[in-house]
């Protein structure tokens, strides 16, 4: 299995690196989910290479980081700014569109034909990437 799915790397992405276990197992179970979703999307002859191991698994970290920060935004309170008295304190930038792109550009030369429109997709923002008047 060309996948490596290090919940440490996962998390040094969202900034949560010291976290300890904290978020191990939800980490774990959706880079399992999406390691499994795109295994049919990447070239055979790719996927049983294990020269693009690490390839693959850094783009797999990077849209797992993306998918469990969107999580972890939407959860009650995490984009809500607290304001005592001069103290304001807002949620932090959201890096998650930024390693879903990361991940998609490094997984896109490996994908079979009929992935590439939906990798375009998701870098251009395009429903029809071939419609450039949306």
């Amino acid at each position: 299995m060309p996948f490596s799915t290090t919940y440490n790397r996962i998390l040094e992405r969202c900034g949560l690196a010291n976290s300890g276990i904290t978020y191990q197992t939800r980490v774990t179970q959706l880079a399992d989910e999406l390691a499994s979703a795109l295994r049919p999307m990447i070239q055979p002859d790719i996927y049983n290479n294990t020269d693009y191991t690490f390839t693959l698994s850094v783009a797999l970290w990077n849209l797992t980081a993306a998918e469990f920060l969107g999580c972890l935004r939407r959860e009650t309170g995490a984009s809500e700014t607290v304001t005592v008295g001069d103290l304001k304190i807002e949620p932090g930038p959201d890096d998650s569109q930024t390693l879903r792109e990361e991940g998609w550009k490094m997984l896109a030369p490996f994908l079979q034909p009929d992935f590439l429109p939906l990798a375009t997709r998701v870098l251009t923002g395009r429903r029809n990437p071939t419609n450039h008047q949306e």
